[in-house]
């Protein structure tokens, strides 16, 4: 099929005209390079009303290649007329007749001068058009006289001045087309403009009032360290735990949480912080001194005691693996797999002068109530899977004894004490509601020296078994070992 020796020219408009129905035929400009037509929503001109029960989903399309527009049918259900013959590919000229189906809508294909533009006609379909489609008509007029204003700027070496045309036919837009939506357009802003005022007002009295709290806490832990009184260090507590239950309020504010930023300059405390929530314990406010020892063992194992978290990091890394899975297996913290190394330096036949043994360091009696035999024969401690798995038991009963809130921290340290020596401190609690609460028992130091040393040191070997990166550690992937053969 040839195109007509006569091309519209870059100047020219191109339209489709309504002619289905007697009376006003108004007109649709073809703003796209590729202008569908049909039924579906996505199509540039929608047709759903007079005849559209003959038009298909994605009807036809008129494609401009250079300076020429040519009709296609989209293998609609019942055909596209080209002047009143079926056609599937066709180029136009202005006056052609389109017919979408036989008994479907009719338009004539329009060229016209750009000076026959009037950019206040109604650009409306009386039938076959949604409001979607008048409101995008009118829109594309308006470009199209803007893209004849671009032409023409380039033609007389205007250059750079597109955007200002743009700019000026977009407010024409909302001059000509949009008065109405002002007062609401304006009214929208200024509820955004309000609501983004209250937002950061909010968010930035709330970091106010938590910035207070924690600066007054700091003190409080300073006073606390320092006193020898039961009295004053109850008292002192006691505001410690108001002024924390004040900044958990600000801290579940939902303004806060949308606007509140890291400010945790130390990193390491907020690694601690965010372990210790995984755990279920109360995290918002940990004891100064409860940090200084993570520190404190993070750069022992570092340092004097490096070998043996290197150790875990590689060698006995295949192991530490089978371990966690024991613990999810129990739905516990895979990650207190990292407590053997605490016990027993990952060294499966370690024994204390206690008599504590295996990898886990059971005593003879712990081991035979979770089902570990241990007599002059057989020694099961000494077998890492099934130490493990009593192990793991055995922490779960701890956890589940010693209630919510801070209970593994709990369960920690009475791993290392013994749960009788633990229930023996929690009775001396004058106050029933704090019993359970283990930063109560380290604050007031009811708990032995090496318990509240132990807490700290599995903290550190968590934070490092999980970033040995960060830490300075390069583990690398050796093949499987024998379960617990660490040297």
């Amino acid at each position: 099929m040839h195109a007509p020796e006569t091309p519209p020219q870059s100047d020219r408009l191109a339209w489709l005209q309504n002619v289905t129905a007697d009376g006003a035929q108004p007109r649709t400009p073809i703003s796209a390079p590729v202008f569908v037509l049909g039924r579906t929503g996505s199509c540039d001109l929608v047709i759903d009303g007079e005849g559209s029960a003959f038009v298909s989903g994605r009807h036809c399309e008129i494609t401009r290649r250079e300076d020429q527009y040519w009709l296609i049918d989209k293998q609609s259900r019942n055909g596209t007329l080209h002047n009143s013959e079926s056609i599937e590919e066709v180029a136009l000229q202005s006056g052609d007749i389109i017919q979408l189906g036989k008994n479907g809508p009719r338009f004539r294909f329009l060229i016209t001068d750009f000076s026959d533009h009037n950019a206040g006609e109604t650009l409306q379909f009386q039938t076959g058009q949604t409001k979607a489609v008048k409101d995008r008509s009118k829109t594309a007029a308006l470009v199209q006289v803007a893209v004849h204003k671009a032409r023409e700027a380039r033609d007389f070496s205007q250059s750079g001045q597109t955007h200002i045309i743009m700019a000026d036919v977009v407010r024409a837009l909302i001059d000509k087309h949009h008065r109405r939506h002002r007062i609401t357009l304006l009214t929208a802003g200024f509820l955004l403009l309000s609501v983004c005022a209250f937002f950061f007002f909010t968010v930035r009295k709330l970091n106010s009032a938590k910035d207070r709290i924690d600066a007054q806490l700091t003190q409080l832990e300073i006073q606390l360290a320092k006193a020898d009184d039961p009295d004053e260090m109850e008292k002192l507590i006691q505001q410690i735990n108001d002024y924390q239950r004040r900044a958990m309020q600000i801290q579940r504010n939902l303004l806060y949480e949308l606007g509140k930023r890291d400010q945790e300059a130390d990193t390491i405390e907020s690694e601690i912080k965010s372990l210790l929530k995984e755990f279920g314990a109360n995290e918002y406010s940990i004891p100064p001194e409860f940090h200084q020892q993570v520190r404190y063992y993070i750069s022992r194992y570092k340092g004097p005691d490096r070998e043996h978290m290197e150790n875990a990091l590689t060698d006995a890394q295949p192991f530490l693996m089978e371990m966690k899975a024991i613990f999810k297996e129990q739905n516990l913290p895979p990650d207190l797999a990292y407590m053997a190394l605490v016990e027993s330096g990952l060294k499966h036949q370690a024994r204390s002068e206690a008599g504590a043994v295996g990898l886990w360091q059971f005593l003879p009696a712990t081991a035979r109530a979770y089902g570990l035999k241990v007599n002059k024969q057989q020694d099961d401690r000494l077998d890492p899977k099934l130490a493990t798995y009593a192990a793991s038991r055995y922490i779960r009963d701890l956890i589940l004894e010693f209630g919510t809130g801070s209970s593994i921290m709990l369960a920690l340290a009475a791993y290392n004490l013994g749960p009788t020596r633990v229930r023996g401190e929690i009775r001396k609690v004058s106050d029933p509601i704090k019993q359970r609460n283990f930063w109560y028992l380290y604050r007031i130091r009811a708990l032995p020296e090496e318990t509240r040393e132990y807490v700290p040191k599995i903290i550190a070997v968590i934070l490092i078994g999980r970033a040995p990166d960060r830490f300075g550690f390069q583990p690398s992937s050796p093949a499987p070992s024998a379960p617990g053969a660490s040297p």
